[in-house]
């Protein structure tokens, strides 16, 4: 398992939900309370990734990358396969 596929599991495995860290970074509580409603377990899935054409357009327009990658480079980068 190289270190991409090990971080992945790792997160895919992480059973606390995040919203827990808002107190944390000194989050007000009214924004802490509402993390529940959009930090749930099926969103916080590695194995799920939605937006990625939207991302990539942003990525080409701010310059993060020449142009958006293709499915090779999407599945060279983003592994989610190997943790099936």
């Amino acid at each position: 398992m190289n270190a991409k596929q090990l971080f992945a599991a790792a997160a895919f495995a992480a059973s606390k939900p995040l919203y827990h860290n808002a107190y944390k970074v000194q989050a007000g509580k009214a924004i802490a309370a509402q993390a529940p409603k959009y930090m749930t377990r099926p969103n916080m899935e590695p194995q799920r990734i939605s937006g990625l054409p939207g991302i990539m357009e942003d990525a080409v327009k701010f310059k993060y990358i020449p142009a958006p990658l293709t499915d090779a480079q999407l599945k060279e980068a983003l592994p989610v396969d190997a943790l099936k």
